[in-house]
């Protein structure tokens, strides 16, 4: 029986038919085993690639696991970019932290490059001095826009400047 695509619940139920029980833990763990023999190297190379990137994208998000110590993770993600790589990379890793401190074991202590993020308080100039920390326009656009709401600010309408730019980033 070929996996792909089929749930692992799926899979035990087809193995307990042929007198062969297996659970879904066990064949979870075979892959991960697996990934971890057979992927380390290829994993470990691109983690280097990224690395050595000038500019990287670095993003996380939440993530459930079935865990019995924790109920949720986080999965980071780290990207060459097309403007400043020769070659894209998107490197992805897991952790249980969404602390700064994940963002030195993907890139290392002494990552000179530029960082584009989302601003998040973990990306930290104490962490990693030599780099230089960039933000995307998707983020500055969601600033003025909270920027310019009229329950946040006291100056609505008060200015040309102020409409102007009410104009440019708060689309109707």
């Amino acid at each position: 029986m070929q996996g792909g695509g089929v749930p692992f619940t799926r899979q035990t139920q087809y193995w307990e038919r042929l007198w062969l029980p297996i659970t879904s833990k066990h064949m979870a763990r075979g892959v991960i085993e697996a990934g971890e023999r057979f992927g380390q190297k290829i994993y470990e190379r691109l983690r280097q690639e990224i690395k050595a990137a000038p500019v990287v994208q670095l993003d996380e998000t939440p993530f459930q696991v079935l865990d019995l110590d924790q109920s949720h993770g986080y999965f980071w993600s780290a990207c060459s970019t097309e403007e400043f790589s020769p070659c894209q990379v998107s490197y992805f890793h897991y952790s249980p932290s969404r602390s700064g401190k994940v963002i030195t074991e993907i890139l290392g202590d002494d990552f000179s490059g530029g960082i584009m993020c989302d601003g998040f308080s973990g990306y930290s100039d104490n962490r990693l001095p030599e780099a230089y920390w960039e933000t995307c326009l998707v983020h500055i656009n969601c600033q003025f826009k909270r920027l310019l709401d009229p329950k946040i600010t006291r100056f609505q309408g008060q200015s040309i400047s102020h409409r102007k730019t009410v104009e440019i980033f708060i689309s109707k």
